[in-house]
């Protein structure tokens, strides 16, 4: 009797044993931890299964890298108070996110879906992470850890990092950027502090090395040439740029006979972040005077076309003032009449680079490159239409322009550092039911799509950057993803 009494008691702590193996990880204690992207130039979600690509690891996150290789994306938690990490890539799979590129050195995966072995969603798991690109260090920026909302689809410009790394995020309500957040990622979790309250600031906006935000920036728009400066966890100020503030009358009469400038006319200027110091820089069109006619202003370079300015901004609100004690010009190198205007702006480690025009008839567009530290701005090259830097394309160390003139249909490139300049042509037209100005783009492809008329199938077309070949349809390897996010 004892002996089966002794054999129940076995079997059931047997089963309990059993049971206890089978229950899995506690996911209410799991929090994001590392996320392992070491050599990706490209991430992104695929809907096939791992294993009908003979992979182990059981992810719908895959990574390419430079040289086209495809693997898995393996992604730890920290399931415990002591900080033990363990790769579930049995029990948990990251299924599908919005990923977003957040400043220089960040992703944002918004609305993740985790779900277990068994294809269920796990609820206990972040909806809202962010990722370090360099080393995969990932963050819960849900509601229940930050106290912040980071909801909703992310506009450009709403994330910002600082010249100092310091990451800025940015409530959106009524068009207005009512309230700015500094995030603390040296904390676990991060924590969220509230700089800015009821200020309106339009996007984009940035923050200086003294921790001033300002926006708009890098816009020359017409519509962006009143700014607002705010002063952390302190006041602000409204700027409307007037043509006052600008040092730009020049009497020229002394230097030679017979040309006068009676003025200059300002193009709206912009408000433009370097290195976490703001410069206000602008295009000039000269209201000049012959009183002979035989005198052509394109003879006497030393005419200025543009100017930029460092903004003075003091520790108070109101302090914010454009410093003319030195300011740097671009000089009628080209031979343009009628002035220069802005039409975008870059930021680069070495250059604030400008696209525009010269005023002349035909307008020509022009690329320029001025260096505030070195009070040097002079012009890099002519270009065949107008290069919009807000939409390029950062690739292979290049910065990428689609061009849809007919003749010219493909990509010019610089590359910031060197200010090299290039073009590849596209080997195809574009059909005219694909719409020019819309396109993605993911592992050094430009796609285009839409429905053929004629048949109504869905076409892509895929040109690739670095030769101008075109693919068409399901023959490039990048219509597989679901979602595909190049680190830029």
């Amino acid at each position: 009797m004892i002996k089966k009494i002794f054999k129940c008691v076995a079997i059931v702590i047997g089963m309990v044993a059993l049971q206890s193996c089978d229950k899995g990880p506690d996911y209410g204690k799991m929090s994001p931890s590392m996320m392992d992207i070491a050599g990706a130039k490209s991430i992104g979600f695929i809907n096939e299964t791992a294993a009908s690509r003979g992979e182990a690891l059981s992810s719908g996150l895959y990574k390419i890298d430079a040289n086209g290789n495809i693997s898995a994306v393996a992604v730890y938690f920290t399931e415990d108070e002591y900080g033990n990490q363990t790769q579930h890539q049995d029990e948990v799979k990251m299924k599908s996110a919005d990923i977003y590129n957040v400043g220089t050195d960040y992703l944002f995966f918004n609305d993740c879906m985790f779900v277990d072995k068994k294809g269920e969603h796990i609820y206990a798991l972040p909806y809202k992470i962010l990722v370090r690109k360099s080393d995969g260090k990932m963050w819960s920026l849900d509601y229940d850890d930050t106290g912040v909302w980071f909801g909703g689809h992310l506009e450009e410009g709403q994330y910002y990092q600082a010249y100092d790394g310091t990451l800025y995020y940015s409530e959106i309500h009524g068009g207005y950027l009512e309230n700015i957040y500094k995030l603390n990622l040296k904390t676990e979790p991060a924590t969220v502090e509230q700089v800015t309250a009821n200020v309106e600031i339009k996007l984009p906006f940035a923050v200086d090395s003294k921790g001033v935000i300002c926006g708009p920036v890098n816009s020359p728009d017409s519509y962006w040439w009143r700014g607002t400066f705010a002063w952390q966890n302190s006041g602000f100020q409204k700027v409307k740029l007037e043509r006052s503030d600008f040092p730009y009358i020049r009497d020229y009469s002394d230097i030679v006979e017979g040309l006068e400038v009676s003025s200059y006319s300002s193009i709206l200027p912009c408000i433009v972040d370097f290195r976490g110091q703001f410069y206000s820089v602008c295009g000039l069109v000269p209201d000049l005077r012959l009183n002979r006619k035989d005198v052509n202003l394109s003879d006497y370079p030393f005419v200025e076309l543009g100017v930029c300015n460092k903004i003075s901004i003091g520790d108070t609100p109101g302090s914010a003032k454009i410093d003319d004690s030195e300011t740097i010009n671009i000089k009628n190198d080209i031979g343009s009449d009628n002035g220069y205007k802005l039409e975008s702006v870059m930021t680069t480690d070495e250059y604030i680079l400008t696209s525009g025009y010269t005023n002349n008839y035909p307008r020509k567009p022009w690329i320029t490159a001025l260096n505030p530290e070195t009070k040097t701005w002079k012009w890099v090259t002519e270009t065949p239409d107008l290069i919009r830097f807000d939409k390029t394309v950062n690739y292979n160390n290049r910065y990428w322009v689609v061009t849809t003139i007919d003749e010219n249909l493909g990509a010019w490139w610089i590359d910031i550092k060197t200010l090299e300049i290039g073009f590849v042509k596209f080997n195809e037209e574009i059909p005219s039911y694909m719409d020019k100005s819309i396109y993605d783009f993911a592992d050094g492809k430009l796609i285009y799509s839409g429905v053929n008329p004629a048949d109504s199938h869905q076409v892509k077309i895929a040109f690739d950057l670095m030769t101008g070949n075109a693919v068409t349809n399901d023959n490039a390897p990048v219509y597989k993803f679901s979602t595909l996010v190049t680190l830029n």
